[in-house]
Parts: structure tokens; C-alpha cells; sequence
């Protein structure tokens, strides 16, 4: 096994490996590589002459009150069908935390494809960090909440900004353009909307009566007026709202954590405990 960076003539390899891992079509693969990736933040696992596994760096922020700390994202992270179980993606795993230390790179975090998974990463040096509260509503309920009267939406392309000011305060990943670019593509790929305001911001799916806000950010006393433009863009009747741990929610709704990704100290600087039920919001998923 060979583990190294990735190299020009390995990109039919790393399109098919993805195609085959995540069944995301080549357009969307070409758009993350030329948005997101270059070939130094692809790292690879090569066994008999060939990458049979590979992960991609993503170097964001990481805000945690008036401290910010150099954090890249473990994304994509997939081996070959035959090849797993052999240990490839863990020493992987090991490599990309060398290659972080020689960066300078404080923290390294990633989002388990599944619940099972976070016992795989936490043998592997990660705890969770990040979490979201849920909050489970009905529309009636929503209304209640909801203050009534005009509300100003803005162009969401001015998103990075809105995102940072919603989330002042609040311990998050800071992500770079590169990366609200490319998840913004994805959105609208799966048709998936957005709700941009002075108060806060939020990205959503609507299905039949249900509705899921993957992110309900909103600035203090700011819950009311997203609510309200959130009611007037759909006509659901059940909603899923996720939101900031630290989001002051009315206090007639209860809330439900949830664990969302996992952190890995990687500096000096970086202490296990710095990062407790941080902000994500963003997944790529």
C-alpha cells in the first residue's frame, strides 16, 4: 500500500471510485474538482498499482468565541468494494492527520455517513463536536410562533455573509466560498431552497405536507420573522426545523440534540474539549 497526494493521471480513478461510493453523476464530481479540490488536498491509498482509496481536505475555519482555528474537512472519504476491510482507510485516516500537523491545521472534522460510524471514527482518534437542536412542529404550532407583518428578504447570494451575521456568537465552521459554492450547486441539483433575511437564513425541502429546514439560523429574537417567511414559501403542515444548539428558541417548544460530525485535535493549540456541540450546518451530503 502506497499513501501519498494525488496526481494529475489518477482522476479517472478518484471519478469512478466517487461514482461507485456515492452514485453522484459526473457533472456534479467536475464541479466539486474544479471548486473545491486541488490535487495536494486529494490524499490516496494505492494497492496494487491502482488508488482503491481516497479522501479530499477541505480547509475551512473553525470560530469558537473570539479564538479561529485553522480546520480542514475529511469529505468524500471511500474505499473500492473489494479492497475494504484491509485496513486501507484507516491508515488513511492516520495519513491525513500527518499531512494536517505539516499544514499547520488545528483540527480535522468529519461527518459519519452513518450512526454506526462514529464508534469507527472515535477508534480512530475523533469525539463528536458538532451537534443541531430538532425541533419537530406542526403548522398550526409554527403559526402561533410566527410573527405577523412584512418581512425583507434578501439576494442569497450574499449568503457567506448572512451565515456569518446569524451566527454571531454561536461556537461554528466558518466555510470558505469554495465550499458555500459548490453546496449551493448542490441545492439547486436537488431543487432544494432558501430563505435569506436581515434576522437569519435557512436552506429547506418541501414534500407533500412535510417540510425540513436543514438549517433555521436566526439572529436573538429572530425565530418569529423567519417562521413567518418560512410559513409564506410553503404549504406544509408538518416541519422539521435544525438549528443551532445555542439558537434561542421559543420556550414552548422542546428541541431534541443531535450529534452531526467529529473532531480531531491535530495542534498544540487544539485541546479535545475546545469544540463542544459546535455549529456544521453544512454536511455536502
Amino acid at each position: 500500500m502506497l499513501l501519498r497526494t494525488a496526481k494529475t493521471e489518477d482522476k479517472d480513478a478518484l471519478y469512478a471510485l466517487w461514482e461507485s461510493a456515492f452514485g453522484d453523476t459526473q457533472e456534479t464530481v467536475k464541479t466539486f474538482f474544479r471548486l473545491c479540490c486541488a490535487p495536494e488536498n486529494i490524499l490516496v491509498a494505492e494497492a496494487d498499482g491502482r488508488v482503491r482509496a481516497a479522501l479530499y481536505l477541505l480547509e475551512n475555519k473553525l470560530q469558537i468565541g473570539e479564538n479561529i482555528y485553522r480546520a480542514a474537512y475529511i469529505y468524500a472519504a471511500a474505499t473500492e468494494q473489494a479492497y475494504r476491510k484491509n485496513g486501507l482507510m484507516t491508515a488513511l485516516l492516520r495519513y491525513a492527520a500527518e499531512t494536517a500537523a505539516r499544514r499547520d491545521i488545528d483540527f480535522l472534522f468529519l461527518t459519519p455517513a452513518n450512526a454506526a460510524l462514529f464508534a469507527y471514527y472515535e477508534k480512530r482518534g475523533f469525539r463528536t463536536a458538532f451537534a443541531k437542536r430538532v425541533l419537530s412542529v406542526s403548522r398550526a404550532q409554527l403559526q402561533d410562533a410566527a410573527e405577523h407583518g412584512a418581512y425583507a428578504e434578501s439576494d442569497f447570494c450574499a449568503e457567506s455573509v448572512s451565515r456569518e451575521t446569524a451566527l454571531q456568537g454561536v461556537p461554528h465552521i466558518v466555510w470558505s466560498d469554495a465550499v458555500l459554492q459548490f453546496d449551493s450547486v448542490l441545492r439547486k441539483a436537488y431543487g432544494v431552497q432558501s430563505l435569506c433575511l436581515q434576522e437569519g437564513f435557512s436552506i429547506f425541502e418541501a414534500e407533500e405536507d412535510t417540510a425540513e429546514a436543514a438549517e433555521f439560523c436566526f439572529l436573538k429574537g429572530g425565530f418569529s420573522v423567519l417562521a413567518q417567511a418560512l410559513l409564506q414559501k410553503t404549504e406544509a403542515l408538518h416541519f422539521t426545523l435544525c438549528m443551532p444548539c445555542f439558537a434561542d428558541v421559543p420556550p414552548q417548544f422542546q428541541t431534541q440534540t443531535v450529534a452531526v460530525a467529529m473532531a480531531k485535535p491535530i495542534s498544540a493549540r487544539a485541546k479535545p474539549e475546545t469544540v463542544q456541540n459546535a455549529y456544521l450546518g453544512i454536511t455536502l451530503g
